[in-house]
């Protein structure tokens, strides 16, 4: 048999299968290189601009694992569509089951996945709960080198808050402070209880984490004082912010040098 006789749809999805779960060799010679991107720039143009279709998932679906360089423009494409099982597959594949080395890509799919959580059509009870006990583990560990893959486990982590009632927010507490400041806008609510995940964020010397919330702590009718912080404790930035939304008078620590 010619080998472009091979290229028949029925045969195409027949490759994929024995691609993905390491079948015959020769088939996988001939046909991995039909799943690779041959022109990245026009790729990136279409994903970015592209409006959802089934088919174009399925061919982004299964182009995802061999190009992580393509990570955000793929995982733009996906967050336009509502849960899908080949999403969600995707996604869980990429966090618990293959060996992913690339860190954004977990990081993408966990953000993805934290998306699901509060939908009309949430992840099914098991897989929260295995996620969460992933989740954490990563949190847990501190890896600076894996940014990207803790934000995304902290980020599902404050959302799985609001879905579970439980205090996952917690784990936000000593993580670097740009993490902190970049999961600030998925805080739950009962983050800003005292002993909550938002004093640690005042509380720290870095201005990032408590500059991030204090339009919150604003909103909320909140201050310093309900976490038992003196305005002269928190990083300049921090209280001059306060200062300007009128959450702490205008007295109450030296001006910063910069902002005045």
């Amino acid at each position: 048999m010619k080998l472009k006789q091979l290229a028949t749809p029925s045969n195409l999805e027949l490759a994929w299968r024995r691609i993905t779960t390491g079948g015959n060799y020769q088939y996988k010679r001939y046909f991995r290189p039909l799943y690779r991107v041959q022109d990245k720039a026009r790729l990136r143009y279409v994903l970015y601009r592209a409006e959802p279709d089934p088919e174009v998932l399925k061919l982004v679906c299964r182009l995802v694992p061999h190009h992580p360089e393509h990570a955000d423009a793929f995982f733009a494409y996906l967050a336009r569509f509502p849960p899908r099982k080949s999403v969600t597959a995707l996604c869980l594949d990429l966090i618990l089951i293959a060996k992913n080395p690339y860190a954004y890509m977990r990081g993408e799919a966990w953000l993805n996945l934290a998306g699901q959580l509060l939908g009309k059509r949430p992840l099914d009870a098991p897989s929260r709960a295995g996620l969460v006990k992933r989740a954490i583990t990563i949190a847990q560990k501190h890896r600076p080198e894996n940014f990207t893959e803790t934000l995304g486990a902290c980020h599902f982590l404050a959302v799985a808050e609001v879905a579970e009632g439980k205090r996952y927010s917690q784990f936000l507490n000593f993580q670097p402070a740009l993490l902190q400041a970049f999961v600030s806008d998925v805080l739950p609510n009962t983050a800003f209880a005292v002993d909550g995940a938002a004093e640690a964020y005042l509380k720290a010397s870095a201005f990032e984490p408590g500059i991030s919330i204090c339009a919150r702590v604003h909103a909320m009718g909140l201050g310093p004082a309900t976490f038992s912080i003196k305005p002269s404790a928190l990083p300049s930035q921090v209280r001059n912010t306060m200062k300007a939304l009128g959450t702490i008078p205008v007295k109450g620590g030296p001006v910063d040098p910069i902002h005045g």
